[in-house]
């Protein structure tokens, strides 16, 4: 296990409606490096947590089958989204989805403190570069170490009347490992949160998908956004 507090870059970026976005970057991603020609994903399917009702919202606004388990659900969504995000910032690059449970013996655990006062959060990376550079041969790869999913409700209180605003909020656990050098580039926890409106939809989920993929890419700054 290792512990790590010593970085180039820690801190915590504001997304609208968000609050504070937990991150830490310790190696930039080349800008002169060339375009991945392919990213990899690994998403560990055990720690996808449904709180309160969100289960009842995954099974109304997603695509599933009959009796397919919740979590499933939304993996299977969640693995669809990415893959188009992944194309839309690094085109020409192909995804590559490896399966947790295959590979995850092959990951260790990174002990991360964002602030002196945070507790240290966990992360998965590779625990021998050389050797998972024979499992993949993505130049990124993407891990997902655990996605919370919630609905969260506001009330606000003018004085002279109340009303209550409700968001899909989730945090995704996230690490981002440069396969080409070895190097674990960054950390992160941002809570995604997207307004709910009226009724939670379908173009809610992707929205929350979208944002986090935003986020992934601009800290620090990799595919096309780089060049922006």
């Amino acid at each position: 296990m290792k512990v790590l507090q010593i970085l180039l870059f820690t801190g915590f970026v504001g997304l609208s409606g968000c609050g504070k976005q937990m991150v830490k970057v310790f190696n930039d991603y080349p800008g002169n490096s060339p375009a991945p020609k392919k990213v990899a994903v690994l998403i560990n399917p055990s720690k996808i947590v449904l709180q309160g009702d969100i289960a009842s919202d995954v099974t109304d606004d997603l695509p599933m089958t009959k009796g397919q388990p919740v979590q499933s659900v939304y993996l299977e969504f969640l693995k669809k989204k990415l893959d188009g995000e992944i194309r839309k910032n690094f085109p020409g690059a192909v995804p590559e989805f490896l399966p947790y449970e295959t590979h995850q013996d092959q990951l260790e655990s990174v002990k991360v403190q964002y602030g002196k006062n945070d507790p240290e959060m966990d992360y998965r990376v590779p625990a021998s570069p050389e050797k998972f550079g024979q499992v993949t041969d993505a130049q990124l790869v993407l891990i997902i170490s655990g996605v919370t999913l919630n609905r969260r409700y506001e009330v606000i209180n003018t004085g002279v009347s109340k009303s209550t605003s409700n968001f899909l909020s989730c945090q995704y656990d996230y690490s981002v490992w440069d396969n080409t050098a070895g190097k674990l580039v960054s950390t992160g926890s941002p809570l995604i949160e997207i307004t709910v409106f009226m009724a939670m939809t379908t173009k809610t989920w992707e929205s929350n998908i979208q944002e986090f993929m935003d986020f992934v890419v601009k800290n620090p700054p990799m595919g096309k956004k780089q060049q922006k």
